[in-house]
């Protein structure tokens, strides 16, 4: 619940206004007299000081910011601007400081162009500029925000500005422009928040401009204390410019004219305004014009333009400053005034009556007519000051009661008089009003009371020491409190005002605040609930229905359920619990529901009857496992039954069974339920609660993986591939080598496998599936890859192939033989579907070591391999006696011709001994770069052969030309 209502100034119109410190007041900046001493010491600051002055003071009652409108002085007398408005102080209407923030002030000023001379023309309107203070107290000018226009509209002949800050440190603000009054908040920026026409509360406003006549209004917003009135002064005259042949001339004489104060009630939370009414008027004028005579008188009464009207602190009663004078129908010559009164009125504004103090001056002249203003204790002074011979006089009045009504105020008349300095000039009187230090707040926790807590964030430069809270209770009495944050506990909802008096003994300063308590204590909760059935077997479950209301729940809370059940189990704390009775007999039941603010407790006694009935139970030996999956039951109950039933949600009917031990098998997998009633002697009939299967898809005894990859690399590595089983959550890879004697591999959830080891005969595997349970699939998958084996025949002559084909991988639509000499990667087709054994003849080839075989099966197009097995040529050398190196491509290169042989590294000589050439390639017969000539040369070679043993060859070669 959010609350806006704290102190409110008025602030409008500061003409002449004065800061209190205790009983001091200041007049200017380094002025103040008491009321103590009545005495006074007055220093000029030479400023102008018409309607648009205004200023803030200190606790103390110095001043920290003054402006007239034009220049802008700090509390030591400095300039901080010299014209923050482009207007001149003629057209400057009225000033506003507002202290949005302890060191962030707002001058808001009002301007109008029936106050310009000299051909000025200015525009009725508001503007403002932001001044800051630093760390270092300097005071500045936010350029960024100055001279900013919030408002503007027609000429207007008067208005005024007044504020009232909330207590969260915003203000709203209001004026009146096109004789609309408008209402902005003002924290940080300016948000319209009402909008109201006044015109439908004038009285001659829809009167037509007749013949020697003119219309004249003016209007002055003001609020009360606690912020939630606000009040309009509205003066109107209709004005006669011209009697008979005279010309009155520019002001003119009033013939019709009438004062009235409007009230509305002001909603601080959203900032509107409603219900507007007619607080208190008065009328005059002359009924017949035509019949005004010569020297014929009109008596009528203003408010004081700067004066601003004043609350008692309880905002019951309202006190208007008013000057009263008398007009009289000039012959010959203008108008004359002959004397001014000053008039102070009480009005009661819930009653509407009046009450007229004897004025201060009746008839003297010479007075200026005043302004009054409430002291920090709650008095109301008025203020008058007179011109005499170029000196000036102070005098004032106080009302020391204003909460009295009528003579109960105690008005005591000339209560000081105090003349001022010659070098005083009336301009220089200066409206202070006091610096609102007191910021206070409070917070309400809520039970079945309301709890409050006041806060206390006041600015530390007030040094308040001493609180009292005078705070109103809804049976007409007061509480009374001492503190800077003290508590209270309220029972009831509603409004409670209160206010509180800070003093500080240090600085000599009190202040009051204004507020309110807004109260609304929640509810109390309402416990209720009812039971399914008041009649229960026991051992059967009871739902209890929650029937419990409330309208809020504490935010931040949850609702809190409390159940007893009357048979000494534990509390319950569930919504709607299920509680089971295991005794027969009567029981009470109780429910306490708290909202999170306050508690209900409902008890209902032997509210409940348990009959007796039996016990129901059974177990299992195993709730979860493979399908099919066979359960063990065991039935615990014995005594008071007459038949037993069971339900299994895979067969969804009852079946009976009389035996305490059974079996029941889920052929499926998937989540089952098995639930047991019993029939007692009683005629109950129990149902135990549900046991849970969790059966997971198991692997059958007929199942069996078919393995469709078993083929060998070039590395005689065996790859293995196998199909996939929903069921399988891993596989087991076995080997064997006579294919009944199996050994494990591997277990993996992949279903792929290659076995890396080098054999020299075929294996059998085999590859089982594992489930959750741990159960296997069938052994039946037993495959043995194909094979061959190799053979060379003496001296090169032919290689022999045995091939024995591959076993449970079904069969193969072709068969081919792939051989190489070279690299494993470059095999060639040798044969298609090739007979067994097979038979190169052509096995060997000079200059290579060894011929690798290989068998392709061809299974439904896919291809597996045999091993690889390669076949090392019997070593053999021939080397030649002779050669021609002349290029014909033939017998051109000395060089042994080879098979089997490793490597060779070969030394040709000269017939003097001379080593010629040596090298491991064939010799091109040239010497030194030099083709040798025709001769004999000798060699010597030596071999190393593939089954690693070496041969040692010399000789003679011819090189032939």
């Amino acid at each position: 619940m959010k609350v806006i209502l704290t102190f409110c100034l008025a602030l409008n119109l500061n003409f002449i206004a004065l800061s209190q410190v205790d009983n001091y007041w200041n007049i200017i900046d380094s002025g103040a007299f008491t009321f103590k001493l009545n005495s006074i010491n007055i220093k000029s600051n030479k400023l102008m000081g018409l309607g648009s002055s205004a200023s803030i003071c200190n606790s103390q009652g110095n001043p920290l910011l003054y402006t007239d409108g034009q220049v802008i002085k700090d509390g030591n007398n400095k300039n901080i601007i010299s014209s923050p408005t482009e207007y001149s102080w003629q057209c400057l209407l009225s000033s506003v400081l507002i202290p949005v923030e302890e060191a962030t002030f707002y001058l808001i000023q009002e301007y109008d162009s029936t106050i310009g001379t000299n051909g000025q023309s200015c525009m009725h309107g508001l503007n403002y500029t932001v001044i800051k203070r630093d760390n270092n107290n300097q005071y500045y000018i936010d350029n960024k925000i100055k001279n900013k226009i919030l408002k503007q509209g027609k000429p207007s002949y008067w208005s005024g500005t007044s504020a009232c800050r909330n207590k969260d440190g915003s203000f709203y603000v209001n004026s009146v422009i096109n004789d609309t009054l408008l209402i902005y908040s003002l924290d940080s920026n300016f948000t319209l928040k009402s909008s109201v026409s006044l015109i439908p509360f004038y009285q001659f406003a829809a009167y037509p401009p007749q013949i020697n006549t003119r219309y004249s209004n003016k209007v002055k917003p003001f609020f009360n204390h606690l912020g939630n009135k606000l009040y309009v002064e509205i003066t109107e005259d209709l004005i006669l410019t011209k009697y008979l042949t005279f010309n009155i001339g520019s002001l003119g004489l009033p013939i019709q004219h009438e004062i009235k104060i409007l009230s509305f009630d002001f909603d601080k939370v959203n900032g509107l305004l409603s219900n507007p009414q007619v607080l208190w008027k008065q009328s005059k004028g002359f009924v017949n014009i035509s019949n005004i005579k010569p020297q014929d008188t009109l008596e009528v009464m203003n408010f004081v333009d700067f004066s601003i009207p004043t609350f008692s602190l309880d905002d019951e009663l309202l006190y208007i400053n008013l000057s009263k004078g008398e007009y009289i129908i000039p012959f010959g010559r203008p108008y004359s005034v002959p004397a001014d009164s000053s008039i102070l009125i009480q009005i009661n504004v819930n009653t509407g009556a009046t009450y007229s103090f004897n004025s201060l001056i009746e008839k003297s002249g010479g007075y200026q007519p005043g302004f009054i203003k409430q002291l920090a204790d709650g008095r109301i002074s008025k203020f008058i000051y007179k011109y005499i011979n170029s000196d000036t006089y102070f005098n004032s009045d106080v009302i020391q009661f204003p909460n009295g009504n009528g003579q109960l105020c105690n008005y005591q008349k000339d209560f000081l008089s105090i003349k001022l300095s010659k070098n005083m000039e009336s301009h220089q009187v200066n409206m202070y009003h006091y610096f609102d230090y007191i910021r206070l707040k409070y917070n309400i926790t809520y039970d079945c009371k309301a709890n409050i807590q006041f806060t206390n964030n006041s600015f530390s430069e007030a040094k308040f020491n001493d609180y009292t809270w005078y705070i109103n209770k809804l049976n007409g009495k007061t509480d009374t409190l001492k503190g800077a944050t003290p508590s209270i506990v309220i029972e009831k909802s509603g409004k409670y005002p209160y206010k509180v008096f800070g003093h500080s003994t240090a600085k000599l300063y009190g202040e009051w605040f204004y507020d309110t308590l807004f109260v609304t204590i929640p509810e109390k909760p309402v416990a209720n609930f009812k039971a399914v059935d008041t009649v229960i077997c026991r051992y059967l479950p009871l739902q209890f229905k929650n029937q419990s209301s409330t309208k809020e729940i504490k935010p931040g809370s949850l609702a809190t359920y409390v159940w007893t059940f009357g048979d000494g189990s534990p509390s319950n704390n569930d919504f709607e619990p299920i509680h089971i009775y295991t005794k027969p007999g009567v029981y009470t039941v109780s429910l306490f529901y708290s909202n999170g603010y306050c508690d209900s407790t409902l008890v209902k006694n032997q509210y409940i009857r348990v009959v007796d009935a039996p016990k129901a139970g059974f177990s299992v030996m195993n709730k979860q496992g493979c399908s099919p999956f066979m359960a063990n039951f065991t039935d615990t109950v014995t005594l008071n039954v007459t038949k037993k039933e069971y339900w299994f949600s895979d067969s969804a009917f009852w079946k009976t069974i009389s035996t305490p031990k059974f079996d029941y098998t889920f052929n499926k997998h998937g989540h089952y339920w098995a639930v047991q009633k019993l029939y007692g002697f009683t005629g109950c009939v129990i149902k135990t609660d549900s046991i849970q299967f969790f059966i997971s898809k198991g692997l059958l005894p007929t199942d069996s993986l078919a393995i469709t990859l078993a083929s060998y690399d070039t590395l005689n590595h065996l790859h293995l591939e196998w199909q996939n089983h929903q069921a399988a959550t891993s596989y087991n890879v076995y080997r064997s080598a006579d294919g009944n004697n199996f050994s494990l591999l591997t277990n993996t959830t992949q279903t792929n496998y290659t076995d890396i080891g080098i054999f020299k005969t075929p294996n059998y595997y085999r590859i089982l599936a594992m489930d959750s349970c741990g159960k296997a699939s069938s052994a039946k998958n037993r495959v043995k890859p194909q094979w061959i084996r190799g053979e060379r025949l003496p001296a090169n002559e032919a290689s022999i192939l045995t091939y024995t084909p591959d076993v449970g991988l079904g069969f193969s639509q072709s068969l081919e033989l792939e051989w190489t000499y070279r690299h494993a990667i470059n095999l060639s087709l040798g044969e298609t579907n090739p007979i067994n054994p097979y038979h190169d003849d052509n096995f060997a080839q000079p200059g290579f070591l060894k011929k690798c075989y290989r068998y392709v099966a061809n299974h439904n197009g896919v291809k597996m391999y045999s091993n690889y097995e390669c076949i090392d040529f019997e070593p053999q050398t021939f080397v030649p006696n002779s050669f021609t190196p002349n290029g014909d491509g033939l017998n051109d290169k000395f060089l042994p011709s080879m098979m089997g042989i490793v490597s060779y590294d070969m030394k040709v000589f000269n017939r003097w001994g001379q080593l010629v050439y040596s090298g491991n390639t064939p010799w091109d017969g040239m010497i030194n770069g030099q083709a040798a000539e025709a001769d004999v040369f000798m060699y010597s070679i030596h071999i190393m052969r593939n089954d690693r043993n070496s041969e040692f060859y010399k000789g003679m070669v011819h090189l032939i030309r």
